[in-house]
């Protein structure tokens, strides 16, 4: 059986895309009867946390900055000092341009096992506008660096998993350049929810909204413009599936989800067919 790392900036008991994503691959890799090491960052919580008898989580008090290394030497070193001395068989990084990627590709000369980026969206090559001077600029100079170097950086991997086959130059960048360098570790591993019934929503969610005996499609995500909830709902009434409702759960209706209930009737006039939409917030995790 193989020794595997998986490297990610977030863990469980954090609740969050790329944690549950880390934590659903350590499950699998152990269960299957490899020795998994998690290295995440610092969770005071997480000392209590016992995920499975072959996950060993290591911790590092390391925050993602423009300099890992000199804002954080001592953690930094010893995290490159522990992958050195385990030597894993394979390395899995989960999302680019965080500390526990970056100091790892580090050393990637050094690490003789496989290694495999898991990309969950790239945004380095995206300016991300500041009200005051130099208007965000500053940073996106700062990227180029990494920006330039990404041919490169995708090569030093073994493997890399993108969860769609879409390439364009907003988050799914990465996988353009890639094919662009006809680079051929390319895997696509989508997302997708567990079909298993007994993971099915909390008992009295579908009664308290009305959605027994409907088809119920979900989108867990803060209303946001980058998670594109607006897609979701044109998607929905387009595709007007009998005894469908679409469910969008998100931390708080904010303008951008508000915005969506307007969509929504426009969409509704439009289709007319299709069940309804769901707008909920502030709900317990």
């Amino acid at each position: 059986m193989a020794r595997i790392i998986i490297t990610t900036f977030t863990y469980p008991p954090n609740k969050d895309g790329v944690s549950e994503a880390a934590h659903s691959m350590a499950v699998g890799f152990a269960d299957a009867g490899h020795d998994v090491i998690v290295c995440t960052g610092f969770l005071n919580e997480r000392r209590e946390f016992h995920p499975h008898p072959r996950i060993r989580v290591e911790q590092y008090q390391i925050e993602t900055t423009p300099n890992v290394i000199k804002d954080f030497p001592q953690e930094s070193a010893r995290y490159q000092a522990f992958l050195l001395g385990e030597q894993p068989d394979i390395i899995v990084c989960h999302c680019w341009e965080i500390w526990p990627t970056s100091l790892a590709e580090q050393l990637f000369p050094r690490l003789h096992g496989a290694k495999v980026m898991i990309s969950h969206g790239y945004t380095t090559h995206l300016w991300r506008p500041n009200p005051r001077p130099p208007w965000g600029l500053g940073v996106l100079l700062r990227s180029l660096p990494k920006l330039l170097s990404l041919p490169y950086t995708i090569r030093s991997y073994n493997r890399v998993v993108f969860l769609s086959t879409i390439r364009n130059l907003d988050r799914f960048f990465d996988h353009l350049i890639a094919s662009l360098i006809k680079y051929k570790g390319i895997r696509v591993i989508p997302n997708g929810t567990d079909a298993d019934p007994a993971s099915n929503s909390p008992e009295g969610f579908r009664q308290a909204y009305g959605l027994v005996g409907k088809m119920m499609i979900l989108c867990v995500a803060n209303y946001s413009p980058r998670k594109n909830q607006a897609l979701a709902i044109r998607a929905f009434h387009r595709a007007n599936i009998p005894g469908s409702e679409l469910v969008l759960i998100g931390s708080e209706l904010n303008d951008y989800g508000r915005s969506l209930i307007g969509l929504e009737e426009e969409m509704r006039k439009q289709f007319g067919k299709a069940g309804r939409v769901h707008f909920l917030e502030k709900l317990e995790r």
